[in-house]
């Protein structure tokens, strides 16, 4: 299971928007990052609102032994590469977050990942 909390650090409600989980060879996470699955939607989000859940998110059975960073990123839609962001917003350079203590260490292939927290990230806010 992974936890995760998404505030909206905006000052104005955000629009639907989507989340991806991110996993990382060092611990800084962007979009550039490999996508995991789930990908999630957040229906809105209200100014300094949040929305936490814990999930099951699955590693790739290819994925090799080392150590990974587990991150999430707001507004970016890995699996749409046509329209990856899409909410506009005035910054997306706080989209994405890096779990505090997130060292996984495989031994070979792993399908689940078990109690890691992300911290916030912002939410997708119109300017």
């Amino acid at each position: 299971m992974v936890g995760r909390t998404i505030s909206n650090q905006g000052n104005s409600a955000a629009p639907a928007f989507k989340y991806t989980y991110l996993l990382s060879d060092n611990d800084v996470i962007s979009i550039s990052d490999r996508a995991l699955s789930p990908t999630g939607d957040i229906t809105g989000l209200a100014a300094s609102a949040t929305d936490t859940t814990a999930q099951m998110v699955a590693l790739p059975a290819n994925l090799a032994p080392g150590t990974y960073w587990l991150g999430v990123c707001v507004n970016f839609d890995g699996a749409n590469a046509t329209a990856p962001f899409p909410v506009d917003e005035i910054s997306v350079v706080n989209n994405c977050s890096v779990a505090a203590a997130g060292t996984i260490v495989t031994s070979g292939s792993l399908t689940v990942l078990t109690t890691l927290t992300a911290t916030s990230a912002e939410a997708a806010a119109t300017p």
